[in-house]
């Protein structure tokens, strides 16, 4: 059982535990000294391992705590921050989960002989008979739903996987812990990057870049949609696209941001009717309801335009769109209706109803 401190990995491992499963906490240990811009009481912090294996000890099971500092730091801090030097808006959660959950702590548990891993996600795990494949759905708890942060998963890790609160509403899951006595039942959740705090994502940015002697990125300048310098800037690392506060711009209206070019250091500023996007790229692709999106199994009719439910951001809800595979592997994606803002970088799911067809990251938005 992934253990993290807070009261939903608490309920899920006394879930298990209830039903019959002999369960073992692990807790990874990420972050070697919290810096200072680290999220207090963060679900990789000190205190978040300590109340691990203090609800480990109320369930009276095992409990090991993972040192994954320098994989942590390789695979999701070093990765969030070049990302962002490129320009584009990285999701850090969806590559812990990918990188350390799904993989490492995965891998460690089948090494160890254990028969699944648990996490207290919010999502609902499935077997379709007529497909014979594994399927990620999303979570009776809408608000609660994580099967976006979810969607990098193969078939075997799927087979692996256990997701005891996929059918629980959150306030039932508070209720079970008190119930069950855990001592998180009144626990606060965790609401920033576990390594950085308040959204200061440019200062950590920075510490990170300095403490390994690499340059900051490079000073440019604002310009329209149409090349006209605007103003200047101190790095892109600085914006993310369709940011309006904060740009340091004054034109007597209302600019967001549109497009970051980190070759040329620009920022592109567009008015509010500028800022549509129709189509997306997205690359590095899992496919988890079909091994491809469309279901024809003729090979031509495969790369036709499949209708589905596209996520664009964790928090957003699904828009209507046609989905189409290409022969290089990417899939591009035309909404429906146009958005206000797309970047590179983020995390885009598709669903068929409230199952994951697949997942990527945009590579391009346009």
């Amino acid at each position: 059982m992934a253990m993290s401190g807070g009261v939903d990995s608490s309920v899920a491992a006394a879930l298990l535990q209830h039903a019959g499963y002999q369960c073992t906490g692990v807790t990874m240990k990420l972050l070697a000294d919290p810096p200072e811009t680290a999220a207090v009481g963060g679900c990789c912090g000190l205190e978040a391992a300590l109340d691990a294996k203090r609800v480990c000890a109320a369930l009276d099971i095992p409990h090991y705590t993972l040192n994954y500092v320098r994989q942590f730091n390789n695979l999701v801090i070093q990765s969030f921050v070049d990302a962002y030097c490129r320009g584009e808006t990285p999701n850090p959660c969806i590559a812990c989960n990918r990188f350390m959950k799904f993989e490492l702590l995965m891998n460690w548990a089948r090494q160890m002989g254990f028969d699944c891993l648990a996490t207290g996600h919010y999502a609902r795990l499935a077997w379709d008979e007529p497909s014979r494949r594994h399927q990620l759905r999303k979570a009776t708890d809408t608000h609660k739903d994580q099967s976006y942060v979810l969607y990098p998963l193969t078939q075997t890790k799927l087979a692996f996987l256990r997701l005891p609160l996929g059918g629980l509403r959150k306030q039932q899951v508070r209720s079970l812990a008190a119930e069950f006595g855990l001592p998180t039942a009144h626990k606060a959740e965790s609401q920033d990057i576990c390594f950085v705090s308040n959204g200061t994502y440019p200062r950590f940015i920075c510490q990170e870049l300095r403490r390994q002697g690499r340059p900051l990125p490079s000073p440019g300048a604002f310009i329209d949609t149409q090349g006209q310098i605007l103003g200047s800037h101190q790095g892109i690392h600085n914006f993310t696209v369709g940011q309006r506060r904060g740009l340091g711009v004054a034109m007597g209206h209302p600019l967001y941001v549109r497009a970051l070019d980190a070759t040329s250091a620009t920022v592109v500023l567009a008015e509010r009717e500028q800022m549509v996007f129709t189509t997306a790229l997205i690359s590095d692709v899992y496919f988890i309801a079909r091994p491809h999106l469309n279901p024809e199994q003729n090979t031509r009719a495969r790369h036709a335009a499949v209708s589905v439910k596209a996520r664009p951001r964790y928090r957003s809800t699904e828009e209507p769109a046609l989905a189409q595979q290409l022969s290089d592997g990417r899939i591009q994606v035309r909404f429906t209706r146009p958005q206000s803002a797309l970047a590179k970088g983020q995390a885009l799911v598709l669903y068929e109803d409230d199952t994951v067809l697949a997942g990527g990251t945009i590579s391009a938005a346009f």
